[in-house]
């Protein structure tokens, strides 16, 4: 099944142009809201000679206060910085979107089709950023599933979940299948995390 491009917005996600736009979330009838960027030069650099196995997989529950040093034990190699502070920015953006001030972030090489079947996530809001290989696919009409969308490489998306909890559609996508086909994907993923009261 062919997969088009994204060429601009439509009823039910919005495509900007810088990070601040990506509130645009918070509208009931957006589902994703999609940045597409260039890489800083630093990172594009890095990305071109990564191998995505050096990361493994990476799972982090921390305030954003003590997420910087919690990235820098987990990613240790120095080379990676760029990596580092990317993540860490796009964490800083999802928490500031949603309101709160601690996330779980996932940062993870994924070599299987994980998640190959379409569906919307049990959280909030999340926010995807495939560094390397093929981005998030998504339906913009869950009623159409021969419409496929792509999340471009590197691209930031924030998808609205179930539990947005504004009435409005959790964001329908899934992995893109990649057994067989020699692919790796090098996958950032952030969820925003409750006080602990609640």
């Amino acid at each position: 099944m062919p997969v088009a491009a994204i060429a601009g917005g439509a009823a039910g996600y919005s495509v900007v142009d810088c990070p601040t736009g990506l509130a645009l979330v918070r509208r009931r009838a957006c589902s994703l809201c999609l940045w597409p960027r260039t890489p800083e030069p630093a990172l594009a650099a890095l990305l071109d000679e990564l191998d995505p196995a050096l990361i493994g997989r990476v799972r982090i529950e921390a305030p954003l206060r003590a997420l910087g040093d919690a990235l820098a034990e987990a990613v240790p190699e120095r080379r990676l910085q760029p990596l580092r502070e990317d993540a860490l920015t796009c964490a800083r953006l999802l928490a500031q979107i949603a309101g709160v001030v601690a996330v779980r972030l996932r940062l993870e090489c994924v070599v299987d089709d994980a998640c190959r079947r379409f569906h919307a996530d049990n959280v909030a809001l999340r926010l995807l950023c495939t560094y390397l290989g093929p981005g998030t696919e998504w339906l913009p009409d869950p009623a159409a599933p021969d419409r496929i969308r792509r999340v471009p490489t590197i691209a930031v998306a924030l998808l609205k979940g179930r539990a947005w909890g504004d009435g409005g559609e959790a964001c329908v996508h899934r992995s893109p299948p990649i057994v067989g086909r020699g692919v790796r994907r090098l996958l950032l993923a952030v969820d925003p995390l409750p006080p602990p009261d609640q």
